[in-house]
């Protein structure tokens, strides 16, 4: 119930979940009058409602709507991203692999920039080749929407527009994608 206090509690809580974190603020109720803490909560309980095994929320940047290219009747990898994060500019080969691998078994990909300049987001997917669409500029919407504090955010969304897989880079989201498509 102090300054310091806080910023020990700060530092573990981006790892608890939502019921978590609120059973502490239900025993520690000071911690709920800094806007961070309340601003946690409500990230981790729009993640925990678009986790696996949800349905996708769609949402729409100037014009272009997820459900767009989700739920319809194909497995779809959403790659949350932006040019600056190399992080994610590491995971495209694995995309393409990914990409290239299942692409006649009925996988898509949708790339969405997130908290970037279109101009970068553009010269990026030159840089990188990057051959699947993508929507450009999308702010803080996504994020906000599907409780993503740090990118890449990758989901795989299945052919009814449930989430089978998120958060996972690398083998682990190979993994994931063979689960599902390698059948």
């Amino acid at each position: 119930d102090n300054p310091v206090g806080y910023v020990i509690f700060m530092d573990q809580a981006y790892e608890l979940s939502a019921p978590e974190l609120q059973a502490y603020l239900d025993k520690v109720p000071s911690l709920r009058k800094y806007t961070r803490v309340t601003k946690l909560l409500e990230m981790l309980k729009t993640k925990e409602a678009t986790s696996v095994g949800k349905h996708y929320l769609d949402f729409e940047i100037n014009g272009k709507k997820l459900s767009d290219y989700a739920g319809k009747g194909k497995y779809l990898l959403v790659d949350f991203w932006a040019s600056w994060c190399g992080p994610c500019r590491r995971q495209i080969p694995v995309i393409k692999g990914l990409y290239d691998k299942y692409k006649d078994k009925g996988l898509e990909v949708l790339g969405v920039a997130v908290w970037d300049k279109a101009e970068d987001t553009r010269r990026a997917i030159t840089e990188e080749g990057i051959t699947w669409p993508c929507i450009i500029d999308a702010g803080t919407i996504p994020t906000d929407l599907y409780g993503i504090s740090g990118i890449p955010c990758i989901l795989l969304i299945g052919p009814d527009g449930t989430i089978l897989s998120r958060d996972r880079q690398g083998d682990e989201l190979v993994a994931d994608v063979d689960k599902y498509l390698a059948r």
